[in-house]
């Protein structure tokens, strides 16, 4: 069972359904935001899911009870309409921040929205939107973190998590108290109309330095990222031209 946690929020996380097992919070806290059950700062957290979504229909893998896998919602309003990527920046800063201050080494958002602590994944995020019409009503951040998995178990994953980089088995409640925190802090200045956008860029991996890509033709090639603009492309160099590239379109390499 998970501990009620009391973070130090207005929205994010006052409010937290608690499941064992579901297919996915995503698709929960979307029902559950039609239904009108969770609002605006809602964690839906479940123990296990039997098909958590990542990425371009990707599987996130996760055990039962080690890790944490949850969904925020997002309400927006008529007065916070905000860029398209700029929530999925947001989001994955906040988590960026709460890896970084745990954890020793190296940590770094793999563009859109992975986090990477030296040089494994850590952590997955996938943001999903509900519209009515051209009006944004609701965002969904679906995000996964392992936590006290063992990955080394997993060495096809080339994933880590708090357990492996402590030795430790690690607070589970702690860590999504400073989730809501941090979350609640980011998402407020995307909100705003604040742009968070130099503070990701600053945490991107590659971020005018060299990085090697690959493409849907299988060239692989070094560049260097110069933006990921409001629709969350990707600007990278090629042959002295800036290009933009949508996700799936061209892969990073770490």
């Amino acid at each position: 069972m998970f501990a009620k946690i009391t973070p130090n929020t207005r929205y994010i996380g006052q409010k937290l359904i608690y499941f064992k097992e579901v297919d996915s919070t995503n698709n929960l806290a979307l029902e559950l935001c039609r239904n009108r059950i969770a609002d605006h700062g809602t964690i839906v957290l479940a123990e296990l899911q039997t098909n958590g979504k990542g990425q371009l229909d990707r599987n996130w893998h996760s055990i039962s009870g080690l890790n944490l896998t949850f969904s925020v919602v997002i309400l927006q309003g008529n007065d916070t309409q905000t860029a398209p990527f700029l929530l999925n920046k947001a989001i994955a800063l906040a988590v960026y921040n709460v890896v970084r201050k745990n954890l020793e080494g190296k940590t770094y958002i793999k563009w859109p929205n992975d986090i990477y602590h030296n040089g494994k994944k850590i952590s997955g995020i996938l943001i999903e939107n509900s519209f009515s019409g051209q009006q944004l009503q609701f965002t969904i951040a679906g995000i996964g973190i392992n936590i006290n998995e063992n990955m080394g178990l997993h060495p096809d994953l080339s994933a880590t998590s708090f357990y492996n980089e402590t030795h430790k088995e690690a607070n589970r409640e702690k860590i999504l108290t400073e989730l809501c925190e941090e979350i609640e802090i980011q998402c407020e200045k995307a909100l705003a109309r604040e742009d968070v956008t130099n503070t990701y860029l600053k945490a991107l991996s590659g971020y005018r330095e060299l990085s090697r890509f690959s493409i849907a033709n299988g060239n692989i090639f070094s560049s260097k990222v110069y933006d990921v603009d409001e629709y969350g492309r990707i600007a990278i160099t090629i042959n002295d031209e800036i290009k933009y590239f949508e996700h799936g379109e061209i892969k990073q390499i770490i």
